[in-house]
């Protein structure tokens, strides 16, 4: 009987999750600086802080992120994303991976931007 259930169990977790679904789910943090500091962080077009900060990423969301400064052009950037290490240890899995956008995420590579003074 308990032999079953932990089969069961075991047959339940490989067909319902992805390693990256598991062990990585996200958010990403990703850094991001401007060159000069102190620069306003839109996320989506909504304020999340002032450079220099780390922003949480939604993976299952595009990003873009734009910085603003008096007296400076806006500058605009779409994190790169990469794929997740962890979707390939599952295996055929990587579908659940797929559909629940865990097989990519945001890059950790930090994220500099030089504004241009108006």
């Amino acid at each position: 009987m308990k032999k079953s259930i932990l089969l069961s169990l075991v047959a339940f977790v490989m067909v319902f999750s992805g390693c990256a679904s598991i062990i990585d789910p996200g958010p990403d943090m990703v850094s991001v600086d401007s060159r000069p500091d102190g620069a306003t962080v839109l996320y989506n077009g909504e304020k999340v802080g002032q450079t220099p900060m780390d922003v949480e990423l939604d993976r299952s969301k595009s990003a873009v992120l734009t910085f603003e400064k008096d007296d400076y052009y806006p500058v605009s950037v779409s994190p790169a994303k990469v794929l997740n290490g962890w979707a390939l240890v599952g295996g055929i899995f990587i579908l659940v991976d797929l559909a629940f956008d865990n097989a990519n995420l945001y890059s950790s590579k930090p994220i500099v931007v030089t504004m241009t003074q108006k």
